[in-house]
């Protein structure tokens, strides 16, 4: 005859088994939540973005695409398939345009359609405006007649960008002598200081005959005209 302890055992047994089978089931169906990570969070246009994702449902056609914070799912940028991989690293571009940017997680696009299942922290694109034009004329104080060499970069590098003399103060449209760039972002230009004595000033304009008209791009330093340039 059995004892008591042992038919409780045999009970017991395949209870215990049941529940561990539904609480593995359950943690399976329920899953780990997907993750994306994206750095760095502060990027220039260009830049490459290294995204880094776990917890991908592991089909092929699993993508993640990069977004403009707030932007719908369908209006997506740079994206990647995942090619079946759970988790893994992607390399991004940093859209030229600066604001702010995500990155969302798709399952089985052959069946998942626009709704995403993750989304990373936010990357800035940040646009820093640096101003490389730069006119530098030489020398700083000479003679009427004199010869004054002028070098520029940072042109824009259209044919009819142009630099001119001007008189302190002078409209852009009242120039003295100029010469057209050709085409040359970076060069060294010749001219002749006026026979007026006074301060004057080399001023950089963007393509003439394409409208680019009196507005300036760069000024030069004071160039001194004076007779005696001691």
């Amino acid at each position: 005859m059995r004892s008591k302890a042992y038919a409780y055992s045999e009970i017991v047994r395949p209870l215990l088994t049941i529940a561990i089978l539904l609480i593995a089931a359950s943690s399976q169906a329920m899953g780990e939540e997907a993750t994306i990570y994206a750095s760095p969070v502060v990027a220039s246009p260009g830049d490459e973005i290294a995204v880094s994702y776990s917890d991908a449902p592991g089909f092929e056609t699993d993508w993640i695409a990069i977004y403009e914070v707030n932007a719908s799912n369908q209006d997506y940028g740079q994206w990647h398939y995942l090619r079946g991989e759970t988790c893994g690293n992607l390399t991004f571009t940093a859209p030229g345009e600066g604001g702010s940017y995500e990155f969302r997680m798709f399952e089985n696009w052959a069946g998942g359609g626009y709704n995403d299942i993750a989304r990373s922290n936010v990357v800035t694109v940040e646009i820093i405006a640096l101003n490389l034009t730069n006119i530098t004329p030489f020398p700083l104080r000479v003679a009427p007649g004199g010869e004054i060499s002028v070098g520029y970069s940072g042109a824009p590098g259209f044919e009819t960008d142009w630099i001119a003399i001007y008189k302190a103060g002078a409209a852009n449209e009242e120039y003295g002598q100029w010469h057209y760039l050709r085409g040359e972002k970076n060069g060294t230009l010749t001219f002749t200081a006026p026979e007026e004595e006074g301060s004057y000033e080399f001023r950089m304009f963007e393509n003439w005959a394409g409208g680019g008209g009196f507005s300036e791009i760069a000024r030069s330093e004071m160039v001194y005209v004076a007779t005696s340039t001691a």
